[in-house]
């Protein structure tokens, strides 16, 4: 919900939690945060079923702990390489 606000928060697991990076984008921009936040937590609360955006990312933190280090070595390159395409 808050990526269509434009928002980029990466959902994290065990325990459940969000990372948010603050950066020179950010600055002055901490009062639509919060009230983009406000919005998606009330329609949460309203509907407990409403589905999340299908574009989200899962947290995958607890899955990669149980890779081998090659594997997750060579998933974030090529995920590095999708995402910093020119």
């Amino acid at each position: 919900m808050m990526s269509k606000r434009g928002w980029s928060l990466n959902g994290l697991q065990n325990p459940p939690c969000l990372h948010l990076c603050v950066t020179v984008r950010h600055v002055g921009r901490w009062k639509q945060f919060v009230r983009d936040l406000e919005v998606c937590v009330d329609i949460i609360r309203d509907d407990p079923s409403a589905k999340p955006d299908p574009n989200s990312k899962a947290g995958i933190y607890g899955a990669a702990a149980a890779l081998p280090a090659g594997a997750v070595g060579d998933s974030l390159k090529m995920y590095m390489d999708i995402v910093l395409r020119p």
